[in-house]
């Protein structure tokens, strides 16, 4: 395939591609826009309400500060391939997030492209590597010869003056250079609808699936040149037309521009192409990167990257081309507006009614006619007063503002937007905490779902290709303040990564409940540092999660980082330790005094004890004592009945005996033979003097 082929081929496949200039897709861009814009409808009627309600505006206007929020901060990150990858998968999300949003025109190109997704089918942006020469000139004082060379050996140095003067030293030099420094450079930026013009046959919002992808664009002849293309073969190629509908209707404040057709600033029409074609012949289609200036073709390489990427609100399954905010409430907007101006036009006319004049009403002159055209006039003269009769309006409020609200409440269910929840005082006043954030979660999920497939139709195919462009084009010497601190990063140690992680929108968690877990898990963690089961570094992870959670970036500023700066022991402040001493000293003291205090409360407990038992003791003795007296007293008077008894007994006893020793006697002297009268006489004597001395 020759290049005139080739060319006539781009140009087919253009024709029966999407978003070419007049298709269908344009038409649909332009009619959103025109809705956006609250351009009429071309149905107006003259002396009515020509009123258009802005539906399709306040649903794109609302919606792009919760998308804006959510893409700014940490929406996609990649995900790390094991454990010890962690810290590199992390460091490089930060960095291309700063290479991509954060330099050059980050955030206004993603303000653009986000609202061409909710403004038109699809949004699309290109993103690219470029090297960027900057010149300086730089002045050097007293350098010597050896300096001079030194400085003029080195890359990008053009010595462009000089001065020699002899010193002491030696002769010394002042140089004026002109410094040349090329560094590469990570371009982000919207790009036009109609710009991108995409196979028609591609089913998916991919474009890295297309087998035919077109950026066309207009250039000048000066920007040509500047980029390398030949000037005489460029001056060779007519001028091209520039103007589309699309771009007229989109730039409707603008001028017309004065066209230098033969000088620097002629523009020319720009293909940058790539797609997939058997150029060389061998039956197999590679994929090619073609520009074409014109009918020419320019450039023609082997190429395997597509910078242009596509995002989409509403997908639609099986095509490219999907759906946005405008298309769901445009009709609401044609509805809204037709009420609107019913309801305008009621109040006009029941506020100033017209009359009905009768021709006998009429004076000569047209006075009476005169007079009703005149607001000011207070009095109208006529013929017959009769003959003029006010028109009778009827008011239609009331019928059609509740046809108004079910309106808007139709946009909210459809867009996800819904103002009031946030914002309307009554629903604030008379909600609970827990019943508004469900009904605000519940009227938010609509708004996530299409944040969610933006995150992964769009965003996360631009992190990936900006990752592959910084990996392959940025050198190793990568200096980047992330986090609040300066760090060196080397690209090229970098692995290639397709792995990434949407943190946002449906399946979630938003930022409130996110921040309640993390502060239940550090409560958690503060219990299990006890038990060695949490280390520095997990809750230093817990607490930077909880800071950036806030949507504050850079928990380095606030935390030393364990994993980079081991902690020191901790050396307590003197002035604390002294006081800690004192508490220490007056804890001691109060301790002492309180066990002083104990030791006295016991020893009275126990004197109070031992008087009580004294009393118990001696209350016993007086008893026993009491006791004893009467026992005594018992015993007395039984001792002194039992002597008596005794006496009486001890009595008796001698008698018994004396009567026993008597009768043995008798009983002995009547056993002896006694003879004579005198020795009888005598025994007789003696017994008698027994008897008298027991009576003694």
């Amino acid at each position: 395939m020759d290049d005139l082929a080739l060319a006539q081929w781009i140009e087919r496949k253009i024709n029966a591609s999407l978003n070419e200039s007049g298709g269908e897709l344009s038409a649909a861009r332009q009619k959103s826009l025109n809705y956006y814009l609250g351009e009429k409808f071309g149905n107006e009627r003259e002396g009515h309400s020509q009123v258009v309600t802005r539906e399709v505006f306040e649903a794109i206007e609302w919606a792009m500060p919760s998308v804006l929020k959510v893409f700014t901060a940490r929406a996609v990150e990649f995900l790390p391939e094991g454990a010890e990858d962690e810290e590199a998968a992390d460091q490089e999300t930060d960095v291309v997030r700063h290479l991509l949003f954060e330099r050059e025109n980050g955030f206004l190109a993603l303000y653009a492209w986000a609202k061409d997704c909710l403004m038109y089918p699809n949004g699309y942006c290109k993103v690219w590597a470029d090297e960027v020469e900057k010149t300086t000139t730089e002045r050097y004082r007293a350098l010597t010869i050896e300096q001079v060379i030194g400085l003029t050996e080195q890359e990008g140095v053009e010595l462009v003056a000089g001065t020699a003067y002899p010193t002491e030293m030696g002769e010394l030099y002042d140089i004026e250079a002109k410094v040349t420094k090329t560094s590469p450079v990570l371009r982000f930026e919207a790009v036009p609808p109609e710009e991108c013009i995409v196979d028609g046959d591609l089913a998916s919002i991919e474009l890295d699936d297309a087998e035919f992808v077109c950026h066309r664009t207009h250039k000048t002849l000066s920007q040509l040149v500047e980029m390398g293309y030949d000037r005489k073969r460029l001056e060779s190629i007519a001028a091209d037309e520039i103007e589309t509908d699309e771009r007229s209707n989109r730039q409707r404040f603008e001028e017309t521009a004065w066209d230098d057709d033969d000088g620097a600033l002629r523009r020319f029409k720009v293909d940058e192409v790539y797609c997939c074609v058997d150029y060389n012949g061998d039956g197999i289609a590679e994929k090619r990167r073609i520009v074409r200036i014109g009918d020419e073709i320019f450039e023609n390489d082997e190429w395997d990257y597509c910078p242009l990427v596509a995002m989409s609100a509403i997908l639609m399954p099986h095509q490219h081309a999907g759906m946005s905010l405008a298309d769901a409430v445009a009709d609401l907007q044609e509805v809204s507006s037709a009420l609107m101006r019913q309801l305008l036009t009621n109040l006009y006319r029941v506020n100033v009614p017209r009359k009905y004049v009768g021709e006998n009403a009429l004076l000569e002159g047209s006075m009476t006619m005169d007079a009703l055209l005149d607001a000011a006039a207070e009095i109208v003269p006529t013929r017959d007063p009769s003959a003029i009769i006010p028109e009778v309006v009827q008011g239609m409020a009331q019928h059609i503002l509740p046809v108004l609200q079910q309106v808007n409440e139709q946009k909210m269910l459809r867009t996800g937007v819904n103002p009031n929840v946030s914002l309307d005082p009554s629903v604030l006043r008379e909600s609970t905490m827990g019943a508004f954030t469900a009904a605000l979660d519940h009227a938010s999920q609509r708004l996530e779902l299409i944040i969610r497939l933006m995150a992964e139709t769009g965003v996360k195919t631009v992190i990936k290709k900006a990752h592959r462009l910084i990996r392959e084009n940025f050198g190793p010497d990568l200096a980047i303040k992330l986090r609040n601190n300066w760090t060196n990063v080397n690209p090229t140690e970098w692995r290639e990564r397709t792995n990434l992680k949407a943190t946002v929108g449906i399946g979630t968690q938003n930022k409130q409940e996110k921040m309640q877990a993390l502060m239940g898990i550090i409560a958690m963690q503060e219990k299990l540092m006890a038990l060695g089961m949490v280390n520095p570094e997990h809750i230093f992870a817990a607490v930077s999660e909880m800071i950036e959670s806030s949507g504050i970036e850079g928990a380095d500023r606030f935390l030393i980082n364990p994993s980079k700066t081991p902690i020191p022991p901790r050396q307590p402040d003197p002035m604390m330790v002294a006081q800690a001493e004192n508490l220490k000293a007056q804890g001691q003291a109060m301790l002492t005094d309180a066990q002083s205090k104990m030791a006295r409360a016991q020893i009275e407990a126990q004197k109070a004890e031992f008087e009580r038992e004294k009393a118990m003791f001696e209350a016993r003795m007086r008893e026993r004592e009491a006791s004893l007296k009467e026992q005594e007293a018992q015993f007395a008077a039984m001792s002194a009945a039992g002597k008596a008894q005794a006496e009486v007994r001890h009595l008796d006893a001698d008698s018994m005996l004396k009567e026993a020793q008597r009768l043995k006697v008798l009983g002995e002297a009547k056993g002896i033979t006694i003879d004579n009268q005198a020795a009888e006489t005598g025994v007789m004597d003696f017994l008698k003097g027994i008897d008298n001395a027991a009576s003694a």
